[in-house]
């Protein structure tokens, strides 16, 4: 986990390159077995769905291999409104907090009002944001490589 944190964040395109191209293997991996598995049954036992359903994810795999780049690119798009719509619901939480007069509100109001600026911001500027969203996610790799580390040696 350290390895690959620290890969992540001194190279993060070069990484999530590769990790997206690993991931479209395994998904034409997966797509190859099922499709093997179906045709090597008898025709009868033998599903046109199942083969479509199988040749879809290997056709799906091999376009990722060769098209890492729009995977990767819908990274911070989709983590852009994940984001906003967690603050949005903050938000709605912050209100209800509110009418009950709770004592903290205001700072709940705040991080919600900082959640979804933010959300908004890696929805409107992707790019910029993504090289940012991979070294975080690093960093948390790191972490949790050497808390396990440190763990283990307890």
């Amino acid at each position: 986990m350290v390895i690959a944190g620290v890969l992540l964040f001194i190279y993060p395109a070069t990484s999530l390159t590769a990790a997206v191209r690993l991931l479209g293997f395994a998904i034409v991996l997966y797509g190859a077995i099922g499709l093997v598995a179906n045709l090597t049954q008898k025709k009868e036992n033998r599903s046109s769905l199942s083969l479509a359903y199988f040749a879809v994810f290997a056709l799906a795999g091999i376009i990722i291999i060769a098209n890492p780049g729009f995977i990767i690119s819908m990274f911070p798009i989709i983590a852009g409104v994940l984001v906003a719509v967690n603050g949005i619901e903050s938000l709605i939480r912050t209100l209800k907090l509110k009418k009950r007069n709770h004592d903290r509100w205001l700072l709940m109001l705040i991080l919600a009002v900082i959640t979804i600026a933010f959300g908004i911001l890696t929805f409107v500027n992707p790019f910029a944001t993504q090289a940012l969203l991979v070294r975080v996610f690093a960093c948390g790799l790191i972490y949790d490589g050497v808390v396990k580390l440190f763990l283990s040696i307890l």
